[in-house]
């Protein structure tokens, strides 16, 4: 499957992560770890990008970045093409240092980013390497918690403004949160969607109507449908076009252009896994997508079944 292709969006929050080729080391030692962040500073700087939450872990690294100029592409070449020259030339070494590109993913900034930032934060303490964030100093948590004073590039007003308007109430009530989820951890990543945007429907609405008004965007329809029906749904609006029931579209037949609509549909547009779709079916992963191949070259050819795959269309 392709990779998603980047949508930048102006003023967008992303989750960033880079880990290093074949999970090797990024950092060896504390030298490698300033070097580090002076890059990371100096890509902040001049690409204006505003950072709320960090970590640096030895193989791998997460940022939380709002992009005010749209702009993450030039900035991640900085930090990550910079700070290799610098590892290489210290170690004598060549070639790559991360491991394919950066993964970003979009955040709603007014409901998940304090979730997200805790997240971040906590990366030392899930992979017990200490017992309290505020042990590790490699990231973010010590300046937002106000063990330390925050440097110029680490922006912790936004962040801290969610937990009061006094600084030392805010921070007070920032470390109790960030506490919770040691208690409590829990993962944001279950509430993803399309595998590039966490946010409620709200933030997925606009999503959606952003890159429709941008023209130059040329990405798959999937990333440009967030809003998506539930596999049920469409599933239940393919059984009622052929005058039948879910259970019945779900029963094993070679032959049965229901199932081969559906799988089409929730393939097609709107972006749904063939593993996914397999498991709604109860149809094996390599069934589908053998069905998902053959119905792709039939819709080329076939005119009523185009008719009839978009009657069945959300």
């Amino acid at each position: 499957m392709a990779r998603p292709k980047r949508i930048l969006l102006e003023n967008a929050v992303y989750h960033v992560t880079s880990r290093g080729n074949e999970r090797q080391k990024i950092v060896r030692d504390d030298k490698d770890r300033w070097t580090f962040l002076r890059v990371l500073a100096e890509a902040i700087e001049e690409h204006h990008v505003w950072l709320h939450a960090w970590v640096l872990m030895d193989n791998h690294f997460h940022l939380v970045v709002e992009t005010p100029e749209k702009n993450l592409p030039t900035f991640m070449a900085h930090l990550n093409g910079v700070y290799t020259q610098k590892f290489n030339i210290r170690y004598h070494r060549s070639g790559h240092l991360y491991q394919g590109r950066y993964k970003a993913i979009h955040v709603d900034k007014n409901v998940y980013l304090k979730e997200l930032s805790r997240y971040v934060v906590l990366n030392p303490v899930r992979a017990k390497m200490v017992e309290h964030p505020k042990q590790w100093s490699w990231s973010s948590y010590r300046a937002t918690a106000g063990v330390e004073k925050a440097p110029d590039w680490l922006k912790t007003d936004w962040l801290l403004g969610q937990f009061g308007r006094r600084e030392s109430e805010a921070q007070k009530a920032y470390r109790s949160f960030v506490m919770r989820g040691v208690e409590k951890p829990e993962s944001p990543w279950e509430k993803l969607k399309n595998g590039m945007y966490l946010g409620e429907e709200e933030f997925l609405v606009k999503m959606e109507r952003g890159i429709k008004q941008n023209k130059s965007l040329d990405i798959p329809k999937y990333q440009k449908r967030l809003v998506r029906p539930e596999i049920d749904e469409v599933l239940k609006k393919v059984a009622l076009r052929y005058g039948g029931d879910v259970a019945t579209l779900k029963r094993r037949s070679r032959g049965d252009e229901r199932k081969d609509v559906a799988i089409y549909l929730l393939k097609k547009e709107y972006g749904y896994s063939l593993r996914e779709i397999g498991v709604a079916l109860g149809v094996g992963f390599s069934a589908v997508g053998n069905r998902w191949h053959k119905i792709k070259r039939r819709v080329t050819k076939d005119e009523k079944l185009r008719a009839e795959i978009l009657k069945c269309k959300m």
